[in-house]
């Protein structure tokens, strides 16, 4: 078992059940453990967002950055004013360590924005977004090293929407949905997209990939948004129109 999470006193433990994406974030499907030795109980779900820059491969692949190896966390650590017992000279590429350093703010600042948005729209957890059950830092600073901020990985462990069982974005909606519940879903969409103008938050990448469809026991669907890794605040007399890059004109 892995060590999800630390809440205060609390400590949520986790297995890892299924990888699903290493791209701009690293997620997977996880089951929730017992901490009260119960193994006769069956274990619950939950979706584990890993914003950790050294596996975000599409995102590296996208900044021209090759995989995570050794040479360049020798730099990283370097650059952060690390020490490492030993450390050759080929291994001083400050140019790796400067795409690395930026890489990890870039994701530092997705889970900010992210966190932040559930926070925000806490109400509307369970419904109309995923209820967000712990946002986590994990302490990845290597012995000797001087403690920053960028040795640090964040994780979001949130509400598993059940996607493999009949859920699916709103981009393949004509492939999954019967016809005659498209202009519901649809709607359900454009009124969730409206909670984050209601509540200040600007999101330039809001799209039709950014909705999941999940079943319903009752036969119906629930629309969830999800992934708010771009959102911010919107600022005072800022429209809530936005251009993807771009913010709307006052």
């Amino acid at each position: 078992p892995h060590k999800a999470a630390a809440l205060s006193s609390r400590t949520i433990r986790v297995r890892i059940r299924d990888l699903k994406t290493r791209s701009c974030c690293c997620t997977m499907v996880v089951d929730i453990l017992s901490n009260n030795n119960n193994n006769n109980r069956k274990p619950s779900t939950a979706f584990l967002k890993l914003h950790d820059w050294r596996y975000a491969d599409t995102l590296r692949q996208h900044m021209g950055i090759g995989p995570w190896c050794p040479s360049t966390e020798f730099a990283y650590i370097r650059s952060l004013g690390g020490h490492t017992r030993t450390v050759l000279s080929i291994y001083d590429d400050q140019d790796a360590a400067q795409r690395e350093t930026s890489l990890a703010g870039i994701l530092g600042d997705s889970f900010a924005h992210e966190a932040a948005v559930y926070d925000s729209l806490r109400a509307h957890q369970g419904a109309t977004l995923p209820r967000l059950l712990a946002a986590v830092d994990f302490d990845l600073t290597p012995p000797g090293a001087d403690n920053h901020e960028l040795f640090y990985v964040r994780v979001l462990l949130l509400e598993n929407l059940m996607v493999d069982d009949g859920g699916f974005s709103l981009r393949t909606l004509p492939h999954h949905a019967p016809r005659d519940a498209w202009q519901g879903l649809v709607d359900a969409a454009v009124e969730a997209g409206r909670l984050l103008g209601e509540h200040g938050v600007l999101d330039p990448d809001r799209h039709a990939g950014n909705f999941l469809v999940v079943p319903r026991t009752d036969g119906g669907f629930r629309v969830v948004m999800i992934d708010f890794g771009h959102c911010r605040s919107r600022r005072e007399g800022e429209s809530e129109r936005v251009v993807a890059g771009g913010s709307g004109a006052a």
